[in-house]
């Protein structure tokens, strides 16, 4: 099996992914050019945020189809202020008019964000943190206990998604990381990833990151 990542984020998820993927599907293999696609091989490409992801897309699109050795080709974007439904539709039509096959494609839907994901851990959120201002966030919305995915944001604020990201941000620096987009760090770490799966498995919360562990699976069966 063989899969084109095109990634909305330009720093985190080219990151991300691969550290994952590595852990969760360790036989498919990164390869940094399409000349170099084989068996069991992933490429991955930045869209560099959204909607210029878009920009992009035509041209993943045709990359996939002139390689020939792609079997899917695999979206991961952020949901923001808008739904995974509604998101996914834009991608699936994008790509139906750009000549991709229904089958051939898969989208992640982070909802709302990556930062969204980091939250679900819940060692990693303390009961009783030492900033402040977490305490305030975690009486807001406790996501030790609730689906961070369905987390809105305060008026403070002026998105969801800058929301979710500043209070990972403190979460990270409570328990003394210090997250950046630039060098996720401990996020990537195989510890880190599966209590996200234990979260996961435990609640039948965050459904969005559901959908990639899923993917992982499907990757695992056919390499």
């Amino acid at each position: 099996m063989n899969l084109y990542f095109l990634v909305e984020g330009k720093r985190t998820e080219k990151k991300l992914y691969p550290a994952w993927l590595e852990i969760l599907a360790p036989a498919l293999k990164r390869v940094e050019s399409l000349a170099d696609i084989d068996t069991c091989t992933y490429y991955i490409f930045s869209g560099n945020g959204y909607p210029s992801l878009f920009n992009h897309f035509e041209n993943a699109v045709k990359d996939y189809l002139v390689c020939g050795k792609f079997d899917r080709l695999v979206v991961c974007l952020d949901v923001d202020d808008s739904t995974p439904d509604a998101r996914s539709e834009i991608v699936a039509a994008t790509a139906k008019a750009a000549g991709l096959p229904e089958t051939e494609l898969s989208i992640i839907a982070q909802e709302c964000c990556i930062e969204t994901w980091f939250l679900g851990n819940r060692k990693a959120v303390s009961p009783t943190p030492n900033i402040s201002e977490l305490c305030k966030l975690l009486k807001y919305y406790n996501v030790r206990e609730n689906d961070p995915e369905a987390m809105g944001f305060p008026p403070e604020f002026s998105a969801r998604s800058v929301f979710h990201d500043h209070f990972f941000k403190l979460v990270s620096r409570d328990k003394g990381f210090r997250y950046t987009k630039t060098n996720p760090r401990h996020v990537t770490d195989e510890t880190y990833l599966r209590e996200l799966i234990a979260r996961r498995e435990d609640t039948k919360q965050m459904d969005s990151f559901g959908s990639f562990l899923a993917l992982c699976e499907e990757i695992s069966e056919k390499c």
